[in-house]
């Protein structure tokens, strides 16, 4: 996949033990101003954590998919 260019901070979560992923996404979400966004960066593939915040979050963020593979990004951007 093309790499797209952005400015955006990333937010690594593959120090992160799995079963905190969900609490830190959550929280790093919400430190996040309206119009402001992050890069999610994970090992896995991270559908489950995107549906998990919508579930919380919904209709408060654009996500799209940066880089896909062993390595996963996906951009947030705060609504």
């Amino acid at each position: 996949m093309k790499q797209v260019s952005h400015s955006l901070p990333d937010f690594d979560l593959r120090p992160v033990h799995p079963r905190e992923r969900r609490r830190r996404l959550l929280e790093r979400f919400e430190r996040t101003d309206p119009g402001m966004g992050f890069v999610l960066v994970v090992d896995e593939h991270p559908l489950p954590l995107i549906h998990w915040l919508s579930e919380r979050r919904f209709g408060e963020f654009d996500g799209s998919f940066v880089e896909r593979g062993f390595t996963w990004r996906v951009l947030i951007r705060r609504r």
